[in-house]
C-alpha cells in the first residue's frame, strides 16, 4: 500500500519493479491527487479514496505499507497522519512485513515509531531506545539519508516478539521485583520463615543430642572422685 500517495510516484516505483506480480493500493484523502494517481498508475494499482484508513476493512493486510506522509498544516508542523499512518501499519501488515517512510531528516521518527511523540512534536523522556523499536516492532532503523531526506523502515514483530518485549519492560519498570512483584515477596517472606525455623530445629535437636561415650567416661570419672574425697 501507498499510504497517502499524492499522484501516486512511489506506487508507480513499486509497480515498475515488479511490473505484474506486486498488487498496488494507492490510498489518499485528497480526491484530485488520487485522480492523478489513477491517470498515472493505470490498471496498475488499486485506488482507494479514504480519510487515513476509515475505508480500509480491518482483515485487510499487506507485505509493505510505503508513505511519504503530510507532516505540515499550514506552516506548522503535524504529525497527526504520520502517528496515523504508523498506528495503522501496525495493525494491517502482515507478521514480518514492513513500514518504509521518506520524510525529512529533522522529522524524530524513532520516537514516533513508539508512540513517544504527540502531534505537536514533542518528545516524550525515554521514548527511545538503542534499536528504534517499539513494542510493535521487531526493527526500526533508518536506511539511508541524503542529509535533507532519510527513508525509515519497520519491521513488524511477530507476537510472541511483542509478548516477550512486554514481558521485558515489565520487568524492568518493576525493578528487581520483576513483574510479579507479589511472588518475589512470598519467596522472601517463606525464605525468612524457613531460616528461622531451621535455626530453631538446628537448636532443638542440638538439645536433644546424647552425648558422645568419651564425654560420658570423662563426667563418671569425675563422678567418682568426688565420692572417694567424701568417704576419706
Amino acid at each position: 500500500m501507498d499510504f497517502c500517495c499524492g499522484s501516486g510516484t512511489i506506487a508507480a516505483a513499486l509497480c515498475s519493479r515488479q511490473p505484474g506480480v506486486a498488487t498496488v493500493c494507492a490510498l489518499d484523502a485528497d480526491a484530485v491527487a488520487l485522480e492523478a494517481a489513477r491517470y498515472n498508475l493505470g490498471d496498475a494499482a488499486i485506488t482507494m479514496l479514504s480519510d487515513g484508513w476509515t475505508k480500509v476493512d480491518e482483515s485487510d493486510h499487506f507485505d509493505w505499507i510505503v508513505s511519504n506522509p503530510p507532516l505540515h498544516r499550514g506552516s506548522v508542523h503535524d504529525f497527526t497522519v504520520c502517528l496515523q499512518l504508523i498506528d495503522g501499519a501496525a495493525r494491517h501488515l502482515a507478521p514480518g512485513g514492513s513500514l518504509w517512510i521518506v520524510t525529512q531528516n529533522h522529522v524524530p521518527l524513532g520516537p514516533l515509531l513508539q508512540g513517544g511523540v504527540d502531534e505537536d512534536g514533542a518528545v516524550e523522556a525515554g521514548a527511545t531506545d538503542s534499536t528504534g523499536a517499539g513494542m510493535r516492532w521487531a526493527q526500526a532503523v533508518e536506511v539511508v539519508s541524503d542529509g535533507r531526506f532519510a527513508v525509515w523502515r519497520a519491521v513488524k514483530a511477530a507476537r510472541s516478539t511483542v509478548v516477550a518485549k512486554y514481558m521485558k519492560r515489565k520487568a524492568a519498570s518493576d525493578g528487581e521485583a520483576g513483574p510479579y512483584p507479589h511472588k518475589k515477596a512470598n519467596r522472601e517472606k517463606a525464605d525468612a520463615t524457613g531460616s528461622e525455623n531451621s535455626g530453631i530445629t538446628i537448636e532443638k535437636d542440638m538439645s536433644a543430642k546424647t552425648l558422645p561415650p568419651t564425654t560420658k567416661c570423662v563426667e563418671t570419672a569425675k563422678k567418682k572422685k568426688k565420692k572417694k574425697k567424701k568417704k576419706k
